[in-house]
């Protein structure tokens, strides 16, 4: 191996290996959530109804002809999702994969890329307390 591809591999180890780094910050930061659902009283009808219309609900996704497993136009319709526990998965324990988290990052129809912290909090505290309607 002479000089010069000495040097390419280093500088494109190099490359990859930052490129791979700088990957690793973009996820939504995990929230810390040990006691703050105590004196959080979400509910649907309140809390998480605005948030699903808004990332979920719209669309091509979770409506009547869409995309998306289930229709999460009303609370009754979104509870097997949330007995079965498939809506926490894919919401909050699977929210940075790109191909299975949700909402999309792959979306084109209006939908947020991602929740916000305060919204995913407000999730998880309505799931932990038994997601009241």
């Amino acid at each position: 191996m002479n000089l010069s591809s000495t040097i390419i591999t280093i500088s494109l180890i190099t490359a990859i290996g930052l490129n791979w780094l700088s990957c690793s910050s973009d996820k939504t930061p995990v929230v810390d959530l040990t006691n703050a659902c105590i004196d959080v009283d979400a509910s649907y009808d309140l809390n998480i109804k605005p948030i699903i219309d808004r990332g979920c609900a719209l669309g091509g996704c979770h409506v009547n002809g869409g995309d998306g497993p289930g229709i999460y136009t009303n609370y009754e319709n979104i509870v097997p999702f949330l007995e079965d526990g498939s809506f926490r998965r894919t919401t909050l324990e699977q929210k940075d994969d790109p191909l299975i988290g949700m909402p999309p990052k792959w979306s084109n129809n209006g939908a947020p890329k991602e929740l916000t912290e305060s919204e995913l909090e407000l999730i998880t505290c309505w799931l932990e307390n038994g997601y009241p309607k």
